[in-house]
């Protein structure tokens, strides 16, 4: 008997979330130039062309 496999995880297989803070602690975000959407720093070293690295702004301290 096989069993289907679950659906609606919200895990990736590694068992890390799959949303969350990002690994590069470098306060630098990739984007695509094509569709805006967040990259990860390897396809911005993969294609430089095509995606740009966003500095993470920094709020400044309440007072």
């Amino acid at each position: 008997m096989k069993l289907a496999p679950a659906r609606g995880r919200k895990h990736s297989s590694k068992g890390k979330p799959m949303a969350g803070k990002s690994s590069a602690s470098s306060g630098k975000r990739g984007r695509s130039a094509i569709t805006g959407r967040f990259v990860k720093q390897s396809a911005v070293r993969r294609s430089p062309s095509t995606t740009v690295n966003e500095s993470a702004s920094k709020k400044p301290k309440k007072k």
